[in-house]
């Protein structure tokens, strides 16, 4: 029997919420980029006066709790235990490290989103993929033009609002940072979006771990035409895929 559609453009918008596109924001919700930046400080043993010693022993799983339970979505912030970086020169550093070494981009395995983009291409899906990031570097470029290659995709950086502005309503939006998140939510009242935050990262936390550093019912509830809701960065495979980057970068 001669299949009724072969090869056919599935038209998400018509079918779901949120189906007109996908708005994701790299550092941790694609690649946990930020993690191997600090493996790669100590295979290099660059560690900018920073004590690195302190997870230099942990075993695979618990330098990935390490790395989910951190109270800052710089790492370099959690390693400066004593505090005595400014938040501004850490956050230079880290881009610095990143932009000095595209290589991180590539040892740094892909989250459960990168799935969606398996499930694109199989389904011959054509609405348009958009990545996020504040700071924009040559590594990330190149790995967001790897991992989306043959997909309709653009990268944007700087002012979210301005990213924001060149989508279409009834988009979908993931964000692992919940400052951006609640901006994109203000941002995009009134337009049918939907709106996620990766769950796993203590960081987006308050200190009882639990509970969210704002509450996203009442966001939702206060932004019409916005459904907030959460996502997950780690699946099963990504999980596995990060152990065995860890076990590669630390040989």
């Amino acid at each position: 029997m001669t299949p009724i559609l072969t090869n056919q453009p599935f038209d998400t918008n018509a079918f779901f919420s949120g189906g007109a596109g996908l708005f994701l924001q790299y550092h941790d919700v694609i690649k946990p980029t930020y993690l191997y930046a600090v493996i790669q400080m100590m295979i290099t043993k660059q560690t900018y006066g920073l004590p690195v010693y302190t997870i230099e022993k942990m075993s695979q799983l618990a330098t990935a709790e390490w790395y989910l339970n951190r109270r800052y979505r710089n790492p370099l912030q959690q390693l400066d235990f004593n505090h005595h970086g400014e938040k501004e020169k850490l956050d230079a550093l880290l881009d610095h490290i990143l932009e000095t070494d595209p290589t991180i981009y590539k040892m740094a395995p892909p989250l459960a989103a990168v799935k969606l983009f398996q499930v694109y291409r199989s389904q011959y899906m054509t609405f348009p993929i958009y990545v996020y990031e504040e700071h924009v570097d040559r590594g990330m470029k190149e790995d967001v033009d790897r991992l989306l290659s043959g997909i309709q995709h653009k990268l944007f950086t700087g002012d979210l609002r301005k990213a924001i502005s060149r989508c279409d309503q009834n988009f979908t939006y993931i964000f692992s940072d919940i400052e951006s998140m609640k901006k994109a939510v203000e941002i995009l009242t009134g337009t049918c979006s939907n709106v996620l935050l990766t769950s796993e990262y203590r960081y987006n936390k308050l200190s009882d771990l639990r509970s969210y550093r704002y509450n996203l019912q009442e966001l939702a509830t206060s932004h019409p035409f916005v459904r907030v809701g959460t996502t997950i960065a780690f699946d099963p495979d990504s999980v596995t895929h990060l152990f065995d980057a860890l076990t590669q970068g630390g040989e």
